[in-house]
């Protein structure tokens, strides 16, 4: 059932944008958004706030004490926000939507560019 809700969303959102119907990709996407609408909701306005467009990591944080000091700009998520923030990152991993990037402790995950360019021009 909720396949089918998925491929119908989808091929209801191809309908009006005038396009081709969803790749498989589309259909990991729109799961993410299903299973953690608030998260992938505020990637997005991360990704389309970025003039610069080249903005690709995240870091999960604690809460928003916690400072992370970095000269590379990074979208910070913190678990405060997003409680179940650690599993909702592990999914996005195994589906192979984020990278693990880390150098050290700290985890920080690079958005695959397909995952990028799909937060960047689907409407929400």
């Amino acid at each position: 059932m909720e396949w089918k809700s998925d491929a119908e969303a989808a091929a209801a959102r191809a309908l009006e944008h005038r396009r081709a119907p969803a790749t498989e990709s589309e259909g990991v996407f729109l799961e993410a958004e299903r299973l953690m609408p608030g998260l992938v909701a505020e990637m997005r306005s991360d990704v389309r706030s970025d003039d610069t467009q080249l903005v690709r990591e995240i870091v999960p944080l604690r809460s928003h004490s916690v400072v992370f000091g970095s000269a590379k700009a990074r979208f910070p998520y913190f678990e405060t926000d997003h409680p179940t923030l650690r599993l909702q990152m592990d999914w996005l991993l195994d589906m192979g939507l984020v990278i693990d990037v880390r150098p050290a402790n700290t985890p920080i995950y690079r958005i695959t560019s397909e995952f990028w360019s799909w937060l960047r021009d689907t409407a929400s």
